[in-house]
């Protein structure tokens, strides 16, 4: 889950102060050390600390439907049959 606009704007200000580290600022937010990096990161080149698009994984090879079909078929077969 992205972190929220208010907290993003915070880290930046942040280091635009120059109080502390990232590692610091991590601490002090609750928030992981790159999740402060991704926001600077983002925030550098373009000025915005909006969250960037959500981009999900690879979509699945087998549908749902074939997959409940095999699985009634074959209750205890493994992944790997």
């Amino acid at each position: 889950m992205p972190y929220s606009d208010d907290l993003r704007q915070k880290l930046v200000e942040a280091w635009q102060a120059g109080y502390g580290t990232p590692a610091e600022w991590a601490e002090w937010f609750g928030v992981s050390l790159r999740g402060v990096e991704k926001v600077l990161r983002r925030w550098r080149p373009t000025g915005q600390t909006v969250a960037g698009p959500f981009r999900h994984g690879p979509l699945p090879v087998i549908t749902p439907a074939r997959l409940e079909r095999l699985v009634q078929r074959r209750p205890a077969a493994t992944l790997a049959e």
